[in-house]
């Protein structure tokens, strides 16, 4: 196998441990053996402890064995990445032809192990109740790696023309046996975002490995996944007929290697906070101006009779009028085919109005967040200014701001 592969796959681990699968999966078992044994004491250690006859010294005793039980989830976590797991399943993504349902399964596993950790139950009673599908897991998920490697062959050759690719100063791997195609629109995007990250002095971030998999986060619509413990970059393979929107979300993800790896400082966080806080103060002033600008438009201002449709209930409504209810702005409608009265009039803001007409209110050209994801928190609104600053989308406020920050 190349060795740049290897290096991906141990990457956290010893790398003998990780491209040895047998070994791996010896240790897996030691590590589940384990957790067996405090499985098969758990029923004799509960009915000790509810004797009425147990002296301090066998109390203190008892408890520190429980104690076990209570931190099980953590130890086996660390106990299992130490045995290898967070690599072995890349690996074996990598060294063995899999149907596609074997696939999918590896894959999931992968994810489970990728997880920043797993914490101590909160109390006995909670341990002593739940260790056992705890054990059940970890039972299932080494059965289930058995089962896989033992009906699937290992690929002829590691390497067949296509495992890693050149995408300007990135790496791209190929985690799963994915074409040559697929493997060179991933690179076609990881390409142009380099270009466009290093056009703004950011080429920074632009090092290292992008893994190529047929999924990189538990919601299947995510294009492109940045995990900040590993300092890993993941693209999915299907990117065919997405690659404008994989572009912007590899630049959103390694907008936020940046911040985790150049912008970490307290300094930095307070900036990147203030600079959330202002967008957030002036984006109900955003709106509110593109709103008015909508009304003041005679092609998109509301019209007496104008239908729109409820997304919610599907339900069409006819457009009365606009007025004050509770000193905001709305609009008035009716049921379409209903007598027009006040016990079927119903009320919407002018903004859900808009929404309704699938009318977009692009509060970014007025300076509001670039997106309704943007709002979620200060990283996510810098990332995605990142976004929209490589593609020359930013609004010229934000520009000077977001290049504050980057000083």
């Amino acid at each position: 196998m190349d060795s740049l592969v290897k290096r991906v796959l141990a990457r956290s681990i010893q790398a003998d441990a990780i491209s040895d699968i047998p070994m791996t999966m010896r240790n897996w078992g030691i590590v589940v053996n384990k957790q067996e044994q405090l499985g098969d004491r758990l029923p004799s250690l509960m009915a000790e402890l509810q004797s009425p006859d147990l002296d301090q010294q066998r109390q203190r005793a008892l408890n520190r064995e429980a104690y076990s039980y209570l931190i099980a989830p953590e130890v086996y976590y660390k106990a299992s990445l130490m045995a290898g797991l967070s690599g072995l399943f890349l690996s074996i993504l990598q060294q063995y032809d899999l149907q596609p349902k074997d696939q999918k399964a590896i894959e999931k596993l992968a994810q489970f192990y990728s997880k920043s950790g797993a914490r101590k139950f909160k109390d006995f009673p909670t341990a002593f109740a739940k260790f056992p599908a705890l054990l059940a897991t970890s039972k299932t998920q080494l059965a289930i790696t058995k089962d896989i490697l033992g009906r699937s062959k290992i690929r002829s050759s590691d390497l067949d023309g296509h495992k890693v690719m050149e995408a300007g100063p990135f790496k791209v791997i190929n985690t799963g046996g994915f074409s040559l195609d697929v493997m060179k629109t991933c690179a076609t995007v990881v390409k142009e975002a380099a270009r466009l990250l290093s056009a703004k002095g950011l080429s920074k971030v632009c090092y290292g490995e992008i893994l190529v998999s047929n999924r990189v986060n538990r919601k299947k619509e995510i294009l492109a996944f940045y995990l900040p413990s590993k300092d890993e970059m993941f693209i999915r393979a299907d990117l065919k007929g997405h690659e404008h929107d994989a572009l912007g979300t590899m630049l959103h993800e390694l907008g936020h290697r940046l911040q985790e790896k150049f912008l970490n400082s307290g300094i930095k966080k307070s900036e990147i906070y203030r600079m959330y806080r202002v967008i957030q103060g002036g984006h109900e002033a955003a709106e509110e101006d593109a709103i008015n600008k909508l009304l003041e438009d005679p092609a998109t201002a509301p019209k007496v009779g104008d239908i729109v449709v409820d997304p919610k209930t599907q339900t069409e409504l006819v457009f009365e009028k606009l007025g004050l209810r509770h000193g905001k702005l709305s609009a008035y409608l009716h049921l379409k085919d209903e007598p027009v009265n006040p016990s079927n009039q119903i009320s919407v803001s002018i903004k859900g109005w808009y929404q309704f007409r699938g009318v977009p209110i692009d509060v970014a050209k007025v300076g509001g967040f670039v997106s309704n994801y943007a709002a979620t928190d200060p990283d996510e609104n810098f990332a995605e200014m990142i976004d929209r600053y490589c593609q020359n989308k930013l609004h010229p406020t934000q520009v000077a701001m977001l290049e504050d920050v980057l000083k």
